[in-house]
């Protein structure tokens, strides 16, 4: 997808229409994880009021760049190629199990996580934190969790019975890659683009 973003910036460019863009690296859920995430958002949604996150946005933030000019992408893209060809098991392909759900009262927002996140998969968000701090960009000043939003402006407080949905029933995501996002507004909630996909080795 990295040659059609080209073409779009090189256009964009030369309009004037757009000088900068909301970047991250993320995870994306293969069909049979985003199909199940989207079904739990949903069913919180019905209980919980508030929007759901949707099935095509579903995804696990590895690290959050934010607004940066269109000069600073092929930086991002390089930094990303250096932690795809690095080598070690902490940049191999792997799982993880989303097992618990978590309510943030100040956001009003439902989100998935780990009651143990694989090693590999935080060295991982780490060595693209490393990547991007060397290019001097500043990241959010909170420590990394693995965790997706599902469900965002709850209306009724979730219940111990609505927290315990995945411990009863874990979501397993297997990933093998991971991307660049550009994020962008839309009528019913934030947009993503995909800019690139990197392969991981096989674990």
């Amino acid at each position: 997808c990295r040659r059609r973003w080209w073409t779009r910036l090189a256009r964009m460019k030369s309009t004037g229409k757009i000088e900068s863009a909301r970047f991250f690296f993320a995870l994306s859920p293969d069909a049979r994880c985003r199909r199940r995430l989207s079904t739990i958002a949903d069913q919180l949604a019905a209980r919980c009021g508030g929007s759901a996150t949707s099935k095509e946005t579903l995804h696990l933030t590895l690290a959050f760049v934010g607004e940066l000019p269109l000069a600073r992408l092929p930086g991002l893209l390089a930094a990303a190629g250096d932690v795809a060809q690095a080598v070690g098991e902490a940049f191999a392909a792997g799982l993880f199990v989303l097992d618990r759900l978590r309510y943030w009262p100040s956001g009003k927002m439902l989100w998935a996580t780990c009651a143990d996140c694989p090693p590999r998969l935080e060295a991982l968000a780490a060595a693209l934190a490393g990547r991007l701090l060397a290019q001097d960009l500043v990241l959010a000043p909170r420590a990394w969790l693995a965790h997706v939003t599902l469900l965002r402006r709850v209306a009724v407080l979730p219940t111990s019975a609505d927290l315990d949905a995945l411990r009863r029933a874990p979501v397993r995501w297997p990933y093998r890659d991971f991307v660049l996002l550009r994020s962008f507004p839309g009528v019913a909630g934030a947009g993503y683009e995909c800019l690139g996909r990197w392969p991981l080795r096989d674990g």
